[in-house]
C-alpha cells in the first residue's frame, strides 16, 4: 500500500528525485476443507498468505476409511494436492478423498455347523463373541465351555493360548476367517 513519498513532496524549484514508500499488506486467502464426514485431527488450516503457501492437512480420519488426499474438486480426480505454493493467489477449496477399507467374513463355527457370522473391517476386532447360550445344545461337544479358537480340530485345555471368550481378546481381523467353539468334559 503506497504511505508517501521521502522526501516530501515540497514545491518544485528545480530538479528533485523523490522515493515512492510503501507499507507491506499480506494478501490473505481463504481455505475450505470439505471432509467428507471425516476429521480433522491436526494441522488444520483455513486460510493461507501470498508468498507464504500452506501445507493442507494429513492428520485425517474417517471411521474405516482410508484418507487419500485433498483434491481440487468434488469428485475428487486427478492429482491429490498435498500444498499451496507461495506463488498461489486466490481462495482455494479441497474436497477429502476416501476409500472404505476392506470387510472380511467371520463365522463362529461350533461341531461342524456356522452359527453366526459378521462382517468386520480390516485389523479390527469382533464386536461380539458369541457365548454358550448363543450355541445350540445340539452343537455342543462336551460339557465346559473354554472358548474359540482358530484351529478347526482344537485340543481342548482350559487356558490354552489363543483361545478368547471376549470381543476385547479376540484378533485382529486380516482375512475371512471361522472360529471354532472348543469345548472340555468335566473329567478333562
Amino acid at each position: 500500500t503506497h504511505n508517501g513519498w521521502t522526501p516530501s513532496v515540497v514545491a518544485v524549484i528545480g530538479n528533485a528525485e523523490y522515493t515512492a514508500t510503501f507499507t507491506e499488506t499480506p494478501r490473505i486467502y481463504t481455505i475450505t476443507l470439505n471432509t467428507n464426514d471425516g476429521t480433522i485431527n491436526a494441522g488444520n488450516v483455513t486460510s493461507y498468505t501470498y508468498g507464504v503457501g500452506a501445507t493442507l492437512p494429513t492428520n485425517v480420519t474417517k471411521e474405516n476409511h482410508q484418507f487419500d488426499g485433498w483434491f481440487d474438486n468434488s469428485d475428487c480426480t486427478g492429482t491429490a494436492v498435498t500444498a499451496i505454493s507461495i506463488t498461489d493467489t486466490g481462495n482455494k477449496e479441497y474436497w477429502a478423498k476416501w476409500t472404505e477399507l476392506p470387510k472380511y467374513i467371520v463365522t463362529w463355527s461350533a461341531d461342524g455347523h456356522s452359527i453366526k457370522t459378521e462382517e468386520v473391517y480390516v485389523n479390527e476386532q469382533v464386536s461380539v463373541v458369541p457365548t454358550i447360550s448363543d450355541i445350540p445344545e445340539e452343537n455342543r461337544c462336551g460339557d465346559k465351555f473354554v472358548g474359540w479358537t482358530t484351529e478347526a480340530i482344537p485340543t481342548p485345555q482350559d487356558d490354552a493360548p489363543g483361545y478368547f471368550t471376549t470381543a476385547a481378546n479376540s484378533p485382529a481381523i486380516t482375512s475371512d476367517i471361522t472360529f471354532y467353539a472348543v469345548f472340555a468334559d468335566y473329567a478333562d
